[in-house]
């Protein structure tokens, strides 16, 4: 499904409402599914925000481990989870509206 999306963190730090208000959202291609993680050798639900339309889908923000919805509102989500940048996992949420 066709999403806009805004991170509501960097490297774990939560940005300032000012600066939120003034990043433009990624708009892309939600997917949520169950899949293997083998750095932590079990299956961790996943949140994906893709580009589909040039050929071969590819991510637009790194992925959102252990996705979990807080709410879904008024065609808005929150999605939570942490994202792997490099060696280290940084805490992250999602501010989801449909396009």
């Amino acid at each position: 499904m066709r999403v806009k999306v805004r991170p509501l963190y960097k490297k774990g730090c939560l940005l300032p409402r000012e600066i939120l208000n003034q990043l433009p959202p990624v708009v892309g291609e939600l997917e949520v599914a169950e899949e293997r993680d083998f750095e932590l050798a079990r299956p961790v639900l996943r949140a994906r925000l893709l580009n589909a339309q040039k050929g071969t889908p590819h991510d637009l923000l790194p992925d959102l481990s252990d996705a979990r919805l807080l709410h879904a509102q008024e065609n808005k989500l929150r999605l939570t989870g942490f994202e792997r940048v490099g060696s280290s996992n940084y805490a992250q949420t999602w501010a989801v509206e449909f396009d």
